[in-house]
């Protein structure tokens, strides 16, 4: 049996190895202009040194980065990835006991305790034995582990006399068959319903080293359970039983809790944790002793267990299934452990939420990926995206990481690494990044996200915006009219151009483009008029659908008003009030080349343009129109009388 069992963990292991093989490839994190991770200085002193040690950061993240891309990894190879990657004896357990817990969710931790256990006692006997000390036993026994309990309880209490303290350390071991083995070779009776209490736990077991390993629980009848706890009443008030016996009995016959870890045979930690846990999983409802057992352990608190890690504490709280607690204690130290340990833990499923009402809005995998991507961050973006693409929530996840985009100095960089962490969403996040960084003021980086995304109804929305901000205030600033000359250059004029019209037609946007153009004619126009070329800007501001070109399209051409575009509101008044100047200075000029009594039909149509843009077309637009605009537009108008 221990054979098969060997050559089995030998096989998993093999396959393990090879996929950590598999994560340190010839991926080289964020490419050569990525700057190193930050070191620990100048860190909160809440964050212990390694988690941001370049060494020891890295290999996570390599480790993180493969199972963002192999969504059919299983959980157990990245748990045994994090496992090799850890650093200390206390770091290695809590992944073991982590993995357990995964594995076999309720009985995890028991199962775990007791392997922890049946190591000890094995590598004590063989110490012993290389030794050349005395490791003989008067028990005649078939069971392997059976008689290698039976060496140690010679070795650790030399105990020979009484087989109670080997059947006590082969239930600690978990190995009901050892136990049954050592019961049946002692010459001493032994109550039916102990024996039936045994016999029940091995044929669980079968040929399993231990029986919490079992598929299917044991099967014990109620009438068996409480013959042995009646065994247990009895004895427990003898004299002459030593305290293994009762140890032993007060385990089968599930006693109170308190009995169980006031035992004197409950030595350490691991003993205290093993009996509580054993204790619950025989109750009629494990959940509730579970509880009861954690209510136990905050009440004696950290100050009660090993401190030689952030470990000392955890384990029990990790053990009576307080997950949440457990992992905020360590991250006081360890925030590089607790979060990737939450990450494994979230990623199997298990709930991360204690036991009892709890009043946390934000999952505990997210508030740790939030401080450990917040860490990263101010080194490598990237890194950081990597982490935060774990939050559970997907919205929450691509916000952040947008997020991040915006406030890195590589956000141009990061539409193919999106394309990878979000194969279905990444122009999502794109936009979602756009917009953190419009909000932000940073329009520039706005506009080349949008057009990363190809999201062009937002781009020109974008373009239309700052466009017509620069024209309406005639500011000297041209950063935003030469962008959207260069651009409607390049990008406008050829098949790129097809490509954007086609999905401006299909999403239904193709006004923002007529916008855009609209726009680029309006300011055409108006570097005529610097240039004092006042007929050729006219002729630009009379192309546009804007203004009526008889007084019969007054009503009609203001009644479109509501549904222009924004840009084109903004930008309104003053073409309108362009247009009075530009009638005005052509009227100026006739006047000036021709004389008073010359050019009078030219003038009177230039006077009457100008009278029905102010008195008519303006007097429609009232309420939409600047002061301002129409006094200066009537100063205009009077200069051609």
């Amino acid at each position: 049996d221990d054979l098969y069992e060997k050559r089995v963990q030998e096989a998993h292991d093999a396959r393990m190895k090879k996929f950590v093989a598999e994560l340190h490839g010839d991926r080289t994190l964020g490419g050569s202009s990525q700057k190193p991770l930050a070191t620990s200085t100048g860190v909160a002193t809440s964050v212990k040194t390694q988690d941001l040690d370049p060494a020891i950061v890295a290999p996570y993240l390599d480790v993180v980065y493969r199972w963002n891309r192999n969504h059919q990894v299983a959980t157990d190879q990245v748990l045994y990835a994090f496992q090799n990657l850890a650093q200390s004896a206390a770091d290695v357990c809590a992944w073991k006991l982590v993995g357990n817990i995964v594995a076999r969710s309720d009985v995890g931790a028991l199962s775990f305790y007791c392997h922890q256990f049946q190591q000890i006692v094995r590598a004590r006997v063989r110490d012993a034995t290389a030794d050349g000390q005395d490791i003989s036993t008067p028990y005649s026994l078939s069971n392997g582990m059976a008689q290698v309990v039976a060496s140690y309880v010679k070795l650790t209490t030399n105990i020979t006399s009484s087989p109670w303290p080997v059947i006590y350390y082969c239930l600690r071991c978990g190995d009901a068959v050892a136990a049954l083995d050592v019961m049946n070779a002692t010459p001493t009776p032994v109550d039916p319903a102990l024996r039936q209490m045994l016999s029940a736990l091995g044929q669980a077991q079968g040929n399993l080293s231990c029986v919490w390993d079992a598929p299917v629980p044991p099967a014990i009848s109620q009438q068996v359970r409480q013959g042995v706890a009646a065994i247990y009443d009895r004895t427990k008030h003898l004299d002459t039983a030593d305290s293994y016996h009762v140890a032993a009995l007060a385990l089968l016959g599930a006693a109170d809790l308190n009995e169980i870890l006031a035992s004197p045979v409950v030595k350490t930690t691991e003993d205290y944790l093993y009996g509580g846990l054993w204790y619950a999983l025989n109750q009629p409802y494990p959940p509730t002793a579970i509880n009861e057992l954690a209510n136990t352990i905050k009440q004696l608190g950290p100050d009660s267990f090993t401190q030689d890690s952030e470990w000392g504490y955890a384990f029990p709280l990790l053990a009576a299934q307080q997950y949440r607690e457990a992992l905020m204690y360590v991250a006081k130290t360890n925030l590089l452990q607790a979060t990737h340990m939450a990450m494994m833990l979230d990623a199997a499923k298990v709930d991360l939420n204690d036991a009892g009402p709890t009043t946390q809005s934000v999952p505990l995998v997210t508030t740790f990926l939030l401080e450990y991507a917040n860490l990263l961050q101010q080194k490598d973006a990237f890194a950081a995206a990597e982490y935060l693409v774990r939050i559970p929530n997907e919205v929450r996840a691509q916000t952040e990481v947008a997020r991040v985009v915006v406030e890195s100095q590589q956000a141009d960089d990061f539409a193919p690494r999106l394309q990878e962490l979000f194969p279905d969403t990444a122009p999502t996040v794109l936009v979602e990044a756009a917009e953190q960084a419009r909000t932000r003021g940073k329009s520039d980086l706005a506009a080349r996200l949008y057009w990363s995304s190809e999201r062009f109804d937002l781009l020109f929305s974008l373009l239309n915006d700052q466009l017509a901000s620069e024209i309406a205030n005639e500011t000297d600033e041209m950063e935003w009219r030469n962008k959207a000359l260069a651009f409607h250059r390049e990008n406008l004029a050829d098949s790129r151009g097809l490509h954007i019209q086609r999905f401006l037609e299909d999403t239904g946007t193709q006004d923002r483009l007529e916008t855009f153009l609209m726009l680029l004619e309006v300011n055409r126009a108006f570097s005529f008029m610097t240039n004092h070329d006042y007929v050729r800007a006219w002729e630009s501001i009379d192309n546009l659908p804007l203004l009526p070109s008889s007084d019969s399209e007054c009503a009609s051409k203001a009644s479109q008003y509501s549904s222009w575009n924004p840009a084109i509101k903004k930008v309104f008044p003053m073409v309108l009030e362009k247009s009075i100047e530009c009638l005005s200075q052509i009227y100026a000029h006739h006047s000036a080349s021709y004389g008073p009594t010359s050019g009078q039909d030219q003038k009177q149509r230039l006077r009457s343009t100008a009278q029905m843009l102010l008195f008519q077309f303006a007097g429609e637009l009232l309420a939409n129109l600047p002061k301002g605009t129409i006094t200066r537009m009537e100063s205009m108008e009077k200069k051609m009388m």
